[in-house]
């Protein structure tokens, strides 16, 4: 007998928790906007029903935590994702978009972190980050 998995993949734009300043043109979310922005977040998870879901523009596992808490169908997935890093220079938590992975289905085993290119993959010589991922994942260690 056949068995259907479903995957698929939802950019949630900038998702952060409320004050978090992002970016120099864009306004933090207000508590009623961040409220209402993980609602919606949950219900188009929902409404996917998908068995693996690839996010990008994660600005905070925290904030994905809230949405997943309010989903139905997604409130006891895997989380798959980075951290936010600190900046080195100041020590406040870096606020860059991340990518996740969210599953249904149990995982094989514990992500690992993949930040550099597998051997012999390069960028273009004179390209940023030449040699590594902008946006490695992992395994979130405060889910199962």
């Amino acid at each position: 007998m056949p068995q259907e998995i479903r995957f698929a993949t939802f950019n949630v734009c900038n998702l952060s928790q409320p004050g978090a300043k992002l970016y120099d043109n864009l306004e933090p979310l207000s508590p009623d906007d961040y409220a209402a922005k993980v609602q919606w977040t949950a219900q188009q998870l929902d409404r996917l029903d998908a068995d693996v879901i690839g996010l990008q523009e994660v600005f905070c596992l925290q904030a994905l935590r809230d949405v997943l808490a309010h989903s139905l169908h997604y409130r006891d997935a895997a989380l798959c994702g980075v951290s936010t890093a600190p900046d080195p220079v100041t020590g406040a938590p870096r606020q860059m978009p991340q990518v996740a992975l969210i599953s249904r289905l149990p995982l094989a085993a514990p992500a690992a972190i993949h930040t550099d290119f597998p051997p012999g993959v390069t960028l273009p010589a004179g390209s940023r980050d030449a040699l590594s991922y902008a946006r490695a994942a992992a395994r979130d260690p405060a889910t199962r």
